[in-house]
Parts: C-alpha cells; structure tokens; sequence
C-alpha cells in the first residue's frame, strides 16, 4: 500500500516550473501537433495540472485553448469539476 500512496502523492505533485513553461507555451502553440501532445500530456499527469488549466483559463485568451483547458478540468473528475464550476462567469469559458 505504500507504493500506491508515494504514486498518488507523485501525481498530485505540481510540475516544476520550467516543465509548466515549456508544457504551456506548446498547448498555447498555433501548431495543432504540439497542441494535440501538450493536452495529451495533461491529461495523462492528472490533478497536478489543475492549477495550471485554470490560469490558462482565466488568462482570457485564445478561447479554442481555454475551451480545451476546461475540458481537461472537467476530466479530471470530482476536483476538476468542482474547480471548473468555482471559476468566476466573467471568465466567460
């Protein structure tokens, strides 16, 4: 069972800021290939990425990307949901 707590704790672990960087320029990126891995690649790291989808969301840009972001929120279950739910209407998602 403590194999299963360290990777629960490894999933719900944030990426270090550099990782967050490069994962975010390339889901903001006009190419639809780096866009199509970076959201695979969220997806697949889990609720770590929550905090990370909600800026892109409320960043109030591109609204394909922010549309995509709350999708990923939204697969995130229970805790994406919710924190989807939580954002302010104004951020008009």
């Amino acid at each position: 069972m403590a194999a299963t707590a360290s990777v629960w704790e490894a999933l719900l672990r944030p990426l270090k800021p550099e990782a967050q960087q490069i994962v975010l320029e390339d889901f903001r990126s006009n190419e639809p290939s780096r866009q199509q891995k970076a959201a695979q690649l969220l997806a697949g790291i889990g609720p770590a990425t929550i905090p990370m989808l909600i800026e892109v969301v409320k960043s109030g840009g591109d609204l394909r990307i922010r549309r995509l972001a709350t999708s990923l929120l939204a697969e995130q279950g229970v805790e994406g949901r919710s924190t989807e739910e939580g954002l302010d209407p104004s951020d008009h998602v």
